[in-house]
């Protein structure tokens, strides 16, 4: 019976599997039954993951915004994310804010752009673990940190997803971000090519949350 009922699901779009998501689960569950925009990032391949982006129109409807290929980390999805494994964090996340080194491209969601002096902290045994730094301005406490002017490419434009950002755990990752793609596995981010991260800032609503999973299957246990 299981082995015909996963045959069967598998026969199921992924664009269909997650509407039901939309129309049950998403309007029910305390962490996102206000938002109005879900992305939805499902591995299918190792790194290789499809994203989708749903608004929820005035009549409470779901309409679907994009589809697009997309890339997480080199090691895949997690459920227990550590410093420095390469994996992506699975769950439910907001955004804080944008960022990039281009100049804000018509977000409404706060806009940060990189100068030279900022850094990301990912030493686990910093006061500034898993924040963005001016060195300028912070006394130096951390042996490493992720230099953002560097990365010409990948934070052109991008988002910061909320993970370990709030009650932040010492080594539980850091630098968790949705950013341009350089057509490979991330680091644990999320990354998409620049046109589609570029339409997706200019669309993106306040509430928007991201919904990532290890697979189609998994989808469910994040709702638990």
């Amino acid at each position: 019976m299981y082995k015909l009922l996963d045959r069967i699901d598998k026969m199921i779009p992924l664009s269909t599997l997650l509407k039901r998501y939309l129309n049950k689960e998403i309007i029910t569950n305390e962490e996102t039954k206000d938002s109005n925009q879900i992305i939805f990032v499902v591995a299918t391949n190792g790194y290789n993951a499809k994203i989708y982006l749903y608004d929820k129109e005035d009549d409470k409807t779901w309409t679907k915004r994009l589809s697009v290929d997309g890339y997480v980390g080199k090691n895949g999805i997690t459920d227990n994310k550590k410093e420095g494994d390469r994996k992506t964090p699975s769950g439910i996340y907001g955004f804080d804010i944008a960022f990039g080194l281009a100049e804000n491209p018509g977000t409404n969601i706060i806009y940060k752009q990189i100068n030279k002096n900022d850094y990301w902290v990912d030493d686990p045994n910093s006061k500034y673990y898993n924040k963005w730094v001016d060195i300028m301005e912070v006394d130096k406490d951390f042996k490493s940190a992720e230099h953002l002017y560097d990365h010409k490419i990948a934070y052109k434009y991008g988002l910061v997803i909320n993970y370990n950002t709030e009650n932040i755990i010492k080594g539980k990752g850091s630098a968790i971000f949705f950013h341009v793609s350089t057509n490979g596995p991330t680091h644990g981010c999320v990354s998409v090519d620049e046109d589609t991260m570029v339409k997706i800032l200019k669309i993106l609503k306040p509430y928007a949350k991201i919904i990532i999973a290890k697979d189609r299957y998994s989808i469910s246990e994040l709702f638990k």
